[in-house]
C-alpha cells in the first residue's frame, strides 16, 4: 500500500479522512491504497519531483505554522487529504453499492460520506478540486502566500470566453443562423 507524501502515516491519514474505522484488510484498503499512489503522482506530475522534495523535507510543526516553510508544509498536507477524499468520493461508494451483508449501512457510518447525496458529494469533490488547483499554484512557488489575488478563477482562456449573445447551440445570436426560432 502506497503511504501519504505528507501526513504523517497511512493511520493518520484514515484518522484526518474520518475514515479510521474502517477495518483493515477490505477492498476498501485497496482502493485507499491506490488513490494514495495517485495523489502522490499528481504531486509530482503538478510540481516536479524535486519541489516534492523539498516540500517533503520541510520539518515543522504542521499544527501551528508560522514560518513561510511551515505553511507550505501544512498547505500540502492539507490538500493531500483533500485531493485523497476527492479520489475517494469517486471510488469509494461504488464499493459499497451492491448493500449486501449490510455494506450501505457500513458506508453510511464511515464519518467521511456520512449520509451525503450525490449532490452534495459531489458538490464537495469540486470545491476540493478548485483549492487543490489553486493551492498547487501556492506550492509550485509561482503564487506567495498572501499574494492569492493573483490566483485566476476561471479556467476561460481569453479567446474562449462565450459572447453574452451566443447561443447555447454554439451560433452566434446575430449570426441569423440560429437554430432557435426568432420570435
Amino acid at each position: 500500500m502506497s503511504n501519504p507524501l505528507f501526513v504523517a502515516d497511512l493511520d493518520t491519514m484514515k484518522a484526518e479522512l474520518r475514515l479510521s474505522g474502517m477495518p483493515a484488510g477490505q477492498d476498501a484498503d485497496t482502493i485507499l491504497g491506490d488513490v494514495l499512489l495517485q495523489v502522490r503522482l499528481g504531486f509530482h506530475r503538478k510540481l516536479g519531483s524535486t519541489r516534492v522534495g523539498q516540500l517533503a523535507a520541510i520539518v515543522g510543526d504542521d499544527a501551528d505554522p508560522t514560518t513561510n516553510d511551515e505553511l507550505l508544509h501544512a498547505l500540502a498536507k492539507t490538500i493531500e487529504v483533500k485531493w485523497t477524499w476527492a479520489l475517494l468520493a469517486e471510488r469509494l461508494p461504488q464499493l459499497w453499492m451492491d448493500d449486501s451483508g449490510g455494506a450501505w449501512q457500513q458506508y453510511n457510518e464511515q464519518g467521511t460520506f456520512r449520509k451525503l447525496g450525490l449532490r452534495e458529494r459531489e458538490a464537495q469533490r469540486a470545491r476540493y478540486l478548485d483549492e487543490i488547483e489553486q493551492a498547487m499554484q501556492i506550492l509550485s512557488g509561482d503564487v506567495a502566500f498572501g499574494d492569492e489575488s493573483s490566483i485566476k478563477a476561471d479556467t476561460w482562456g481569453n479567446d474562449d470566453r462565450p459572447d453574452l449573445g451566443d447561443s447555447i447551440f454554439g451560433c452566434g445570436a446575430s449570426d441569423g443562423d440560429s437554430l432557435l426560432p426568432v420570435l
